[in-house]
């Protein structure tokens, strides 16, 4: 339990949102796959969702979604569930690539990381898929502040 009041709680995986990626993963990936429904001590956020695959014990898989009470994207908010969902599943390794990821779950496009820290958000969409593993501290705090500002 993250002291933002963001929980993470495993479920099985038919009761989780599912899509084309992690049911058709790369040959090379290890398809160990951790779903969990992060909800949020928040009223204005409706729910949070979140899929892990592991590919290797370094590398992560993960999508994220966030929605406001009715029904509507909140892409940042999902962006940085993304980004800290690794660290929340005591992984941090080092991050690959970042891309987007349509509202409908069609494919995913991801694009090299230079050295900085960066999240990239459909801007109508509102789920991420990551690779990554930074530090999340900075995350944590930050989807802190985000989810006060949604109250």
């Amino acid at each position: 339990m993250l002291q933002s009041g963001i929980e993470l709680q495993v479920v099985p995986r038919d009761t989780a949102y599912d899509c084309t990626y992690l049911s058709n993963p790369s040959p090379t990936a290890n398809t160990d796959t951790y779903w969990g429904e992060i909800v949020s001590s928040s009223s204005r956020v409706h729910a949070l969702l979140a899929g892990v695959q592991r590919y290797t014990d370094e590398q992560w898989r993960v999508e994220a979604s966030a929605l406001d009470p009715n029904g509507r994207g909140l892409p940042d908010l999902a962006a940085v569930i993304a980004v800290i969902a690794p660290s929340i599943c005591q992984k941090r390794t080092a991050y690959m690539s970042v891309g987007t990821q349509s509202e409908q779950c069609g494919t995913t496009a991801f694009y090299p990381l230079t050295d900085q820290p960066a999240i990239a958000v459909h801007p109508v969409g509102c789920r991420v898929t990551v690779l990554t593993g930074l530090d999340s501290e900075i995350y944590i705090q930050l989807l802190r502040d985000m989810v006060e500002s949604y109250r």
